[in-house]
């Protein structure tokens, strides 16, 4: 049977997805935390071969920065480009897309108007939202200067268009393929934080407009908040890596991680049937 290495977090409530009997059936999962130490990750991974490996979303974990990129380094060394990649994550680098700086520098074209916040002034947006650049889970979000700590960073923020949002969707993709059930949610407003209101199938205006976002990124495995404006125009909020489903699970019984193990195991299979 072949082996998937998973790096993710302590605190990833999606990872036992990966342990339902439906996926252990299909692959062997290894998961290592990158909450260990240096020492741990080396003897964990000693004498070990995989066939693919997919790190989530660990630069949200309680480690600083620095120590994310030092357990990263050191990992991404010992397997020297071996497995198959989930995402081509073949450097630290790689792993910078859940910056939303770099989003928008890339998706523009699908995004609000944003800019660093230590860019910003009132004379290029009025209404705005001030969020992290690296997610911090609804967390650390401002809607004015005046609230924002003094002690706080701009240059780690980003200034973001304030739209008038009707409802936002969560759309995973895996894959070239975008999942027909999406979340629901209702927008997060000064007075609310975003609910999940349930789940429904998937219009075509915003299925082809997260296929022209996927064209961009090809990304393998994704989720999407998309906000649909009182226009009746959708817009990207943020793509996410290493996105957590369990509540998409709840309201669906859908098992992403089945249905992405399914597509790895397939996409791979059908690239080995071409090079043999």
């Amino acid at each position: 049977m072949k082996k998937l290495l998973i790096v993710s977090k302590i605190n990833d409530l999606s990872l036992p997805f990966f342990l339902f009997q439906s996926v252990q059936e299909k692959i062997e999962v290894d998961i290592l935390m990158i909450e260990e130490s240096e020492e741990t990750i080396k003897d964990h991974l000693k004498d070990k071969d995989y066939e693919y490996f997919y790190v989530r979303e660990v630069l949200t974990s309680a480690l600083s920065f620095e120590e994310v990129e030092k357990r990263m380094t050191l990992i991404l060394n010992v397997l020297d480009g071996k497995p198959y990649s989930v995402d081509n994550i073949r450097t630290f680098q790689d792993m910078l897309f859940e910056d939303k700086w770099i989003q928008y520098k890339k998706l523009k074209e699908f995004m609000p108007k944003t800019y660093l916040l230590s860019d910003y002034s009132k004379d290029l947006l009025s209404n705005i939202i001030i969020k992290k650049r690296i997610s911090s889970r609804a967390r650390n979000i401002f809607f004015n200067l005046e609230e924002f700590p003094k002690i706080a960073k701009r240059e780690n923020y980003i200034a973001q268009e304030m739209l008038n949002v009707e409802k936002e969707f969560r759309v995973y993709s895996v894959f070239d393929k975008v999942i027909d059930t999406v979340a629901v949610k209702s927008p997060k407003t000064i007075e609310e934080k975003v609910k999940v209101m349930g789940t429904q199938k998937i219009g075509p205006e915003l299925k082809e407009f997260v296929q022209n976002i996927q064209k961009k990124l090809q990304l393998d495995f994704a989720g999407y908040d998309i906000a649909l404006l009182e226009s009746g125009h959708y817009i990207l909020i943020e793509a996410n890596r290493g996105c957590f489903w369990n509540s998409f699970y709840a309201d669906s019984s859908i098992n992403l991680a089945d249905n992405f193990v399914r597509q790895l195991l397939k996409r791979n299979e059908e690239s080995d049937g071409k090079n043999s």
